[in-house]
């Protein structure tokens, strides 16, 4: 994500005045090179490294998934079927419970979940994606991540922002100027280890809907993403 500097001072016809350009020009590219990366940083969760979270996934795993969307197949499967992820850098593979072999590629797209595009398809599938120490959790349901002081949910197209006191809602805007939509303060609460908050209607953005995650050591979890959802290393 930073752009690497190259020198540009190789033509200059006296040692000495190479010597005096390259100092003057290091301290402008070190002031250019800050400016860049604070451009580079996510209105949102600033400067973490989103890639380095597929770190944690590599190596193979069972979990438990639905078929639907992920494997072409026709009759009924069940709801949730036991599976084979493989993960080698970006490079995963799926084996569904009937030996369907599925490859692609996964991203991570923000603190708490990824996406998976299938060879050869154009559309990718989102996963809720959450780890605290050895424990990992993909799938469906809802999750949430540590994120400075406190914590930062990801939600459809959306994110709710727990700085420790108060909770902000930020939504995607598509369209000629892509980014976020302003802010909106929203009502959030832990009891315990249940974090409570609020998030607008899909259908009604004017009314607001109650979610609820479980705290499990640096994650938020949904009852189905914890209950359903956990990886087991092979």
């Amino acid at each position: 994500m930073r752009t690497a500097r190259v020198a540009l001072l190789f033509a200059l016809l006296s040692t000495q005045a190479l010597f005096m350009a390259c100092d003057k020009n290091s301290s402008s590219d070190s002031s250019s090179e800050k400016k860049e990366e604070a451009a580079a940083e996510h209105p949102i969760w600033g400067d973490l490294d989103l890639a380095k979270r597929l770190d944690a996934l590599q190596g193979t795993w069972t979990l438990k998934l639905p078929a639907m969307g992920l494997v072409n197949y026709e009759g009924a499967r069940a709801m949730m079927e036991e599976m084979t992820l493989q993960v080698e850098g970006d490079s995963a593979t799926f084996t569904a419970a009937q030996g369907e072999v599925v490859k692609g590629k996964l991203r991570v797209t923000s603190p708490c979940s990824l996406e998976f595009a299938k060879d050869g398809d154009e559309g990718q599938l989102r996963f809720d994606f959450a780890a605290s120490g050895s424990d990992l959790y993909l799938g469906l349901g809802g999750a949430g991540t540590k994120l400075g002081d406190g914590f930062i949910t990801c939600e459809n197209n959306a994110f709710v922002v727990y700085d420790g006191e108060t909770c902000k809602y930020y939504e995607a805007s598509f369209g000629p100027k892509e980014g976020f939509e302003p802010a909106i303060e929203v009502n959030c609460s832990f009891a315990g280890d249940t974090f409570r908050y609020q998030v607008p209607s899909f259908m009604d953005k004017t009314k607001l809907n109650e979610e609820t995650l479980v705290r499990s050591g640096e994650v938020l979890l949904s009852e189905q993403l914890r209950d359903d959802h956990k990886l087991t290393k092979k």
